[in-house]
């Protein structure tokens, strides 16, 4: 073989210097390469995600000590609601609502003669529920009702009205007829999946 004789004892000083070097560096080399430089491009990795995380923490922080302003903005909202809940509410009331209009005609000395609910009108986020209504009463009567309708907290609008003057009447207080359309909303509420 070709290194059968060798020796390093034979080969000069500095030959053995620059060999001994040679070695040394390939040797840091591929001990930097295998090793380290792995290790430095993970450290970096990890230092860029702590600093993602810290920002995070960070913006975590800064929403976490707006939570009691969120709280109460959600709470508003959530009384906001309830009270146009209470002004369109979320479904038709039927009974309810025939009562207390009953009620308003009866204070403003009218007289329903019918009060018929009508097929309901679906919208965005809501529906007509139109009913149509028939009264007898005066003029000044009638007026009287609608202002009371107009002050309901439930929303309701009154369309369509239609007065004529009735024949052969013998009381005083019933002079014309009415017919209108009374429409009320019903809230549609939002559909989860």
């Amino acid at each position: 073989m070709a290194f059968e004789g060798f020796s390093l004892e034979n080969i000069p000083l500095r030959q053995q210097l620059v060999l001994f070097a040679l070695a040394l560096f390939a040797i840091l080399y591929f001990s930097y390469s295998w090793t380290i430089e792995p290790l430095r491009t993970e450290v970096a990795t990890l230092e860029a995600r702590i600093d993602a995380l810290t920002l995070e923490v960070d913006q975590g922080r800064l929403v976490e000590a707006r939570l009691p302003e969120f709280r109460r903005e959600v709470q508003a909202q959530r009384e906001k609601l309830r009270i146009f809940k209470q002004t369109l509410p979320d479904e038709k009331e039927t009974p309810d609502l025939m009562r207390r209009i009953q009620q308003l005609a009866v204070g403003a000395n009218l007289n329903i003669k019918s009060f018929i609910p009508q097929q309901t009108v679906s919208r965005e986020f809501y529906v007509d529920w139109p009913i149509q209504m028939t009264m007898e009463g005066n003029y000044h009567n009638l007026g009287r009702f609608f202002e009371r309708v107009s002050r309901l907290q439930r929303l309701v609008n009154i369309g369509d009205v239609s007065i004529r003057a009735l024949e052969n009447t013998s009381v005083r207080e019933r002079t014309i007829g009415a017919t209108c359309t009374a429409i009320t909303f019903v809230f549609l509420e939002e559909q989860t999946s």
